[in-house]
C-alpha cells in the first residue's frame, strides 16, 4: 500500500511501471515469437523445396 500512494512526475508509481515497463517487455516478447515463426516458416520452405 504504501508504494501505490507514491507519485512521479505526477503519476502514480503502479501506472507508471504498467505503463514504462510492461509495453516494451511485450514488445520483445513479440518480436521473439515473431521472429521465430519466420525461423520455422522459412525452415519448412527449405524442407519442402529440397524434397
Amino acid at each position: 500500500p504504501g508504494l501505490a500512494a507514491v507519485e512521479v512526475l505526477g503519476f502514480r508509481l503502479p501506472w507508471l511501471l504498467l505503463g514504462i515497463l510492461a509495453y516494451p517487455f511485450l514488445y520483445v516478447v513479440a518480436w521473439i515469437y515473431v521472429r521465430q515463426a519466420e525461423r520455422n516458416e522459412q525452415d519448412l520452405t527449405d524442407f519442402v523445396d529440397n524434397t
